[in-house]
């Protein structure tokens, strides 16, 4: 969603914005890109509620030191690796994918 709200804006608004977030939260996320794709690599399959709602929830942190709802961000990052390797019109294609197959296909867990 945050991808698309990005692309629909078309540059009117910052990263941040479409995210709902501060600069400094988006700085944070860009800056620990790979300890967040990390941790979310070790939670994404959890059963946790706890967990899980954290991921979008923005009164909860994931860990003490991260934004909230850590989600958004990952989830914006996940598509635009997915758009990087599979072209600029692909993002249309992650609706007839599985979230793992989005996943998998956007190569960030292997970065």
């Amino acid at each position: 969603a945050c991808y698309v709200s990005h692309k629909f804006y078309g540059g009117e608004q910052t990263v941040a914005e479409s995210l709902y977030d501060t600069e400094e939260d988006y700085e944070f996320c860009t800056a620990h890109e790979q300890e967040i794709v990390q941790t979310i690599a070790d939670v994404y399959i959890s059963t946790d509620l706890t967990k899980i709602d954290s991921f979008g929830n923005r009164g909860i942190r994931l860990e003490d030191n991260y934004p909230t709802a850590i989600g958004y961000f990952i989830g914006l990052r996940i598509v635009e690796e997915y758009v990087s390797r599979h072209g600029s019109n692909s993002w249309k294609e992650i609706y007839d994918l599985t979230p793992e197959q989005v996943l998998h296909k956007s190569g960030i867990l292997n970065n």
